[in-house]
């Protein structure tokens, strides 16, 4: 109910721009914030914050296309995207709270406006590897796939 910034909509999106709430540890997870602003900000913050099951914080992610020197923005209709990349969260349900602030005001918060389940689909060519298969992964909150580089140094 704030007069000056409205949150219209909130999504996640596939990246065939399918709406939906299940996704694979392997699939990128699009979030879509759309809102509108009611006059010009010279500084304006749209985040989320990530919780899982266990309502422990995962990630906060703030809207960064603009640079601190050029943080204003005009009124008008926004939409913003973030991607959680594929082979980052662990399988299990997550919940998806919204704000939008300037400076430390608040304009908007909505404390879990989405849930989403991942599954594990035991692919091996994503973060879990060949990692004891029809085992569930270790109880992390993020999973992601790292790049690994091994050599050996006894001269095998």
């Amino acid at each position: 109910d704030d007069e000056l910034v409205r949150l219209n909509a909130v999504r996640l999106l596939s990246d065939s721009g399918e709406v939906t709430q299940k996704y694979s540890v392997r699939d990128n997870i699009n979030v879509l914030i759309e809102y509108e602003i009611f006059k010009d900000f010279k500084y304006l913050d749209v985040a989320f914050s990530l919780k899982n099951e266990q309502g422990e914080v995962i990630l906060n992610s703030y809207e960064n296309t603009r640079d601190r020197s050029k943080r204003s923005i005009a009124s008008g209709s926004y939409k913003s995207v973030c991607k959680i990349p594929g082979d980052f969260l662990n399988d299990g349900r997550h919940f998806l709270s919204f704000g939008i602030t300037e400076w430390h005001v608040i304009h908007v918060h909505e404390e879990k406006v989405l849930s989403f389940d991942v599954v594990d689909t035991m692919d091996t060519q994503g973060s879990r590897g060949e990692y004891r298969p029809g085992i569930k992964w270790a109880l992390t909150a993020i999973r992601p796939r790292f790049e690994w580089h091994t050599e050996a140094t006894n001269g095998a």
